[in-house]
């Protein structure tokens, strides 16, 4: 299943900056696949097993704390779309 993370508040106004190289990793680290930034946003496109969404994302959202990172609102939302993101 394909999903997009938001991550809000990272890299905007100089603050929680993060490079999407590492933010990549990151989801990588998590078992993701094919995962993808969207320019230096801290969006990110994964795949993964379908699961619940809010479990999905608090996962991402303790990884980004453990590193360090803190987003100022969170969503993880599946897509509804077979070209979604492509």
């Amino acid at each position: 299943m394909k999903y997009v993370a938001f991550l809000r508040g990272i890299n905007v106004g100089g603050k929680n900056k993060i490079k999407m190289e590492t933010l990549r990793e990151m989801f990588s680290a998590l078992d993701y696949e094919n995962v993808k930034s969207y320019i230096n946003s801290g969006n990110v496109i994964f795949e993964t097993r379908k699961t619940n969404d809010k479990k999905l994302a608090a996962k991402i959202e303790t990884a980004t704390l453990v590193s360090g990172y803190k987003s100022n609102r969170f969503n993880c939302l599946e897509s509804s779309t077979s070209d979604f993101c492509n």
